[in-house]
């Protein structure tokens, strides 16, 4: 079983140590890691506590632990009972999105398993693994006792949102929520992370909200504001003037992206042009390709089409993966291989940046990969061009974003949700017309002038002036880039 298979994703040290440091039960007490993996939190405890227990489903890993100080065990942690009381529990749980659970089948784990165990009754269907282990962890610790878990923020403004929430209400309260923007595990993993405290305590108190960041060599707190609250803006939402969404996602790029097979007569019109790329927009430059089969075709009718999507077929069963496409295959569902074509009018926006923002109007209305975000007007295109490529936005992104290693900054949809923009009822005629003329230039010739202009024009209606948030951006822009932190 691989590492990607059982959802194995190692803490940094660095992270390691700041999670132990948020427990604060007595150093008597009984601690629990339920995936300990390379051993790192259990490590980090040992030098503060003495009565550890650690459990871990992987046979490798566990034999290469060796600790004759701690007590450990090679078992599923969603069925183990411990002997003693659990005063503590720190874990990064297992990434396994709910459609993968099944894959674990070899340990006795499986999506209807654990259904029929009364404790995750309560849990939606669909929900996530670490779901399961928080709840596990939960309902084990005593009263009074704290949870320290690390895992994706892609639960917030998604389904699983409330059920977590209905689960940590169940037996406590949230005490410190932690969005962590730096680097959190070992393979470097591009992943939104945020480390949650729940005490198991139904005396509630205010949840701390903080973030997480570093200079290097040292972790540092961030009270959590929002750091745009003293822009003087008219309330205006982004979902006022657009809509977003993500480009089209093949889920096995190697299959369907520049595919590679002879082009019998007719195959052409299952060929379209993608931008993968910022680059692919750049005057000169080429497209990649998609296969786009339509449903309901008939490929029999295409004899190199048909042998392209057998051989692949038979890749797919034999690795067992991309699970989606495996489970399409076995299931027998005849369009196992159509992808749905999306409207991608609009414009796009890379959202892992490493310098510039930059939103581009798709002019040729081109198909657009997943690398991207597809925003679609409500209001005039050239208008909104001008609304997002401004400092006002920018500074707005740059602070809602979470930052990785080498400076990376990710954007979520949900980022986009809480962006405001200026209320362009109130701007003069003569402010949106030059806006529009602006947008119009940039859409040509992209240009840090042209974007300097735009703010100025939104500076009339902005308390900061225009070169007052060109610095900010630049200030927040040159310390995720490597600059010092303050």
């Amino acid at each position: 079983m691989t590492n990607k298979a059982l959802g194995q994703v190692f803490t940094l040290r660095q992270i390691a140590d700041y999670m132990v440091g948020l427990l604060s039960v007595g150093k008597d007490k009984t601690i629990l890691d339920p995936c300990f993996g390379e051993g790192v939190f259990l490590d980090s405890l040992s030098s503060w506590y003495k009565n550890l227990i650690g459990v871990e489903l992987d046979k490798e890993l566990f034999g290469k632990f060796n600790s004759s100080q701690i007590e450990i065990h090679n078992t599923d942690f969603l069925s183990f009972v411990p002997d003693a009381k659990i005063h503590g529990i720190i874990m990064n749980p297992p990434y396994i999105r709910h459609e993968a659970i099944d894959k674990l089948d070899l340990y006795g784990i499986s999506k209807a398993s654990l259904r029929q165990n009364p404790l995750y009754k309560s849990l939606p269907a669909n929900s996530n693994m670490y779901l399961y282990f928080i709840q596990k962890a939960l309902d084990l610790l005593e009263v009074g006792g704290e949870l320290i878990v690390i895992f994706p923020n892609s639960w917030r403004n998604s389904k699983n949102e409330q059920s977590l929430l209905s689960v940590i209400n169940t037996y406590g309260h949230i005490s410190m929520e932690i969005d962590v923007r730096t680097t959190a595990f070992t393979s470097g993993a591009l992943v939104d992370v945020i480390i949650l405290k729940i005490i198991k305590s139904h005396n509630c108190e205010r949840t701390k909200k903080l973030e997480l960041v570093s200079n290097g060599s040292t972790l540092i707190e961030i009270i959590k504001t929002n750091k745009s609250d003293n822009l003087e803006r008219s309330k205006a939402n982004f979902e006022d003037y657009a809509s977003i969404r993500r480009g089209i996602t093949t889920g096995y790029n190697e299959m369907f992206i520049n595919p590679k097979f002879d082009k019998c007569t007719g195959c052409a019109k299952f060929i379209y042009p993608i931008i993968s790329s910022p680059k692919n927009l750049a005057q000169g430059s080429s497209l990649d390709s998609v296969l786009i089969i339509p449903t309901h075709t008939n490929i029999s009718k295409y004899p190199s089409l048909e042998w392209y999507i057998n051989e692949y077929k038979n890749v797919i069963l034999k690795k067992q993966e991309p699970s989606v496409l495996y489970k399409k295959i076995t299931n027998r569902e005849p369009d196992w291989y159509c992808i749905k074509a999306i409207d991608c009018h609009g414009i796009i926006f890379s959202y892992i940046i490493r310098d510039n923002m930059e939103f581009l109007l798709n002019s040729s209305e081109d198909l657009v990969r997943d690398n991207f975000y597809i925003i679609q007007p409500k209001i005039d295109k050239y208008l909104l061009l001008a609304l997002l490529n401004n400092f006002y936005t920018y500074t707005q992104l740059e602070d809602m974003g979470k930052t990785y290693g080498n400076g990376l900054l990710k954007l979520q949809t949900y980022d986009f949700k809480q962006l405001y923009l200026p209320d362009v009822s109130k701007f003069s005629t003569s402010s949106t017309e030059k806006l529009r003329d602006l947008a119009k230039k940039y859409d040509k010739a992209k240009s840090s002038d042209l974007i300097r202009q735009m703010t100025e024009i939104i500076a009339k209606y902005e308390k900061i002036g225009a070169k007052d948030i060109e610095k900010r951006y630049n200030e927040n822009k040159r310390r995720r880039l490597g600059g010092n932190v303050n």
